[in-house]
């Protein structure tokens, strides 16, 4: 339990706490993404056929909806794997983290972005200029 203290001697939050928000924002921020995915509602029938339709008429904003999915993914296992090698946290890490933690809680916004305008060329770059922002700055703590 002595690892897993709230503050370490020198006053930073433990390696430990800080592993726990992060956990935390990121499962957030994986469960928001699926909020945007809704079916449209094309006519007042109910039929199996309607619901096809419209199932189908969904199928980018699903497929948008796993890709940012499994990058978050992807980018919590290199932050859990980051934090194998931390020793105890610093003021550098904890704003990198920080900051880490506010692009990784925007996700749903430029992921909501993209699939309502795909089709638009400044939708795309804004999606990808958030993915690399959050790479960077994982990037930027010089363990990934």
């Amino acid at each position: 339990m002595a690892s897993q203290e709230c503050e370490t001697s020198s006053g930073f939050p433990s390696k430990w706490r800080i592993e726990t928000l992060s956990d935390g924002i990121f499962g957030i921020a994986t469960t928001i993404l699926v909020l945007d995915i809704r079916l449209p509602m094309l006519s007042k029938e109910i039929s199996t056929l309607n619901l096809q339709h419209r199932v189908l008429a969904i199928w980018p904003k699903i497929l948008i909806y796993v890709l940012s999915f499994v990058i978050l993914a992807i980018f919590w296992v290199s932050h859990s794997i980051q934090f194998r090698y931390v020793r105890r946290a610093n003021r550098n890490l904890l704003w990198i983290n920080i900051l880490v933690l506010m692009l990784v809680a925007f996700t749903p916004f430029s992921t909501h972005l993209l699939s309502e305008h795909i089709e638009q060329q400044f939708a795309v770059v804004f999606y990808g200029t958030h993915l690399m922002l959050i790479w960077l700055c994982l990037f930027s703590t010089g363990i990934m």
